[in-house]
């Protein structure tokens, strides 16, 4: 299951991301409509995450792993309708800076369920918190 949402992460929040870029690079240029039209996709793809993390968690058996991705999509899917929250992203470096912070924010629940799990599975291997690609790329595309 942790593995499904590690790729959940990866390819959504990339399309998030995605969106993110153009939308920095419009924004730089001074093309509004654009922008507009980017930021509108980058919640979109947000709210895509969301959707995607109930859908792979629907079926749990686990109430701990539930009760995680509830909470984790329910942070995004507030974000997602918080025009404000991506607006305030202008440039790459708040991309760096208060967006990482935001999505550890919004994954924790879930990081922490699966780091803890990974450990007990496999005690050897320390446990491991969101993917390193979690990150979206702040490429304009």
């Amino acid at each position: 299951m942790c593995e499904r949402l590690d790729k959940v992460f990866t390819t959504e929040f990339g399309d998030f991301g995605e969106a993110l870029g153009k939308m920095i690079a419009h924004k730089e240029a001074k093309e509004t409509a654009d922008a507009d039209k980017a930021e509108k996709q980058a919640a979109t793809e947000l709210k895509t995450v969301g959707t995607q993390i109930r859908k792979e968690t629907a079926n749990a058996r686990d109430p701990e792993l539930k009760t995680a991705a509830g909470t984790s999509a329910q942070r995004i899917e507030a974000s997602a309708k918080d025009l404000d929250y991506i607006e305030k992203i202008k440039s790459t470096k708040d991309l760096d800076g208060s967006l990482k912070n935001q999505i550890s924010e919004w994954i924790s629940p879930i990081a922490g369920y699966c780091g803890v799990t990974r450990a007990v599975e496999s005690p050897s291997e320390s446990p491991s918190g969101p993917p390193a690609s979690v990150a979206p790329s702040a490429s304009a595309g």
